[in-house]
């Protein structure tokens, strides 16, 4: 059988002392709830700002070193050397 420990307390007492850890309880989850929307608001920026702008960057941003070195070859007045970058969804058809 249950035992009841606050016996000579009013319930009305007992009522408000859990409404108001009700109340607590439910203000600290909105603050860290708040402080997760702002955290994951910054990761997404932080993200945003990895993304690569094809068209406004060197090709040694978002390449391999290695690779772009690979592709260095001597140029002349007759011979030139371009990249083109295609998606792979339509790497066959520019092939």
């Amino acid at each position: 059988m249950a035992k009841y420990r606050n016996i000579g307390v009013l319930l009305t007492d007992l009522v408000f002392a859990v409404n108001h850890m009700v109340i607590e309880v439910d203000q600290e989850l909105k603050k860290l709830a708040n402080l997760f929307n702002e955290k994951v608001q910054i990761l997404n920026s932080i993200e945003k700002k990895k993304i690569v702008n094809l068209s406004s960057s060197d090709f040694e941003d978002f390449l391999d070193p290695k690779l772009v070195e690979s592709f260095q070859s001597e140029e002349s007045e007759y011979l030139a050397k371009i990249m083109a970058i295609v998606p792979s969804s339509m790497e066959k058809g520019y092939l």
